[in-house]
């Protein structure tokens, strides 16, 4: 009787444990990249808020990619308001700074070789509309943000530390 019960639980523990292994290990390529990316998603949504202060959700699209046939990844991000020029800036070099930061503890720097990253803003048009305007894009390789300590970092540094980063002044603020 002993044995029947044992190789009964020996059956569910197999049963159990492919199912476990089916979980962990997307059966995919396609589905564990997906799978990085929700996890992604849900940390930079820790780290960022889930939305900005203009009530749009923070992160707008994470996507994998290539850049000149090397593997990239996308962030793109709605940019928390400030009155000021200078505030804005601030706010998107301190939402570079915790997007490395999630990256690098994800490992993601292993995974791809570039990161692009792009902020946008919403500005009135007068008509009672808004419109979307990039006012951040930023390129920079997955070695810089793995070798950059990001918890001491100085946000106002950031142009500095990428390869390419373009800020754009907010155009059409209407009357």
């Amino acid at each position: 009787m002993n044995s029947t019960v044992t190789n009964a639980c020996r059956e569910r523990l197999l049963v159990l444990s492919v199912a476990v292994a089916l979980l962990a290990f997307p059966a995919s390529p396609a589905a564990a990249q997906k799978q990085d990316i929700e996890i992604l998603k849900t940390s930079l949504k820790k780290a960022l808020g889930e939305q900005a202060n203009t009530g749009h959700y923070r992160i707008v699209l994470i996507k994998k990619g290539m850049i000149n046939n090397q593997p990239a990844l996308s962030i793109a991000l709605n940019a928390n308001s400030s009155p000021t020029p200078a505030g804005l800036r601030y706010g998107i070099f301190g939402d570079v700074v915790k997007t490395f930061r999630v990256l690098k503890s994800w490992a993601w720097p292993g995974k791809v070789r570039y990161v692009m990253l792009g902020e946008y803003a919403r500005v009135d048009t007068g008509s009672g509309k808004q419109e979307l305007h990039l006012v951040f894009a930023g390129l920079i390789s997955s070695h810089k943000i793995s070798e950059t300590d990001w918890d001491s970092f100085d946000p106002r540094k950031i142009p500095e530390i990428l390869d390419s980063a373009q800020l754009h002044e907010l155009i059409g603020q209407g009357p």
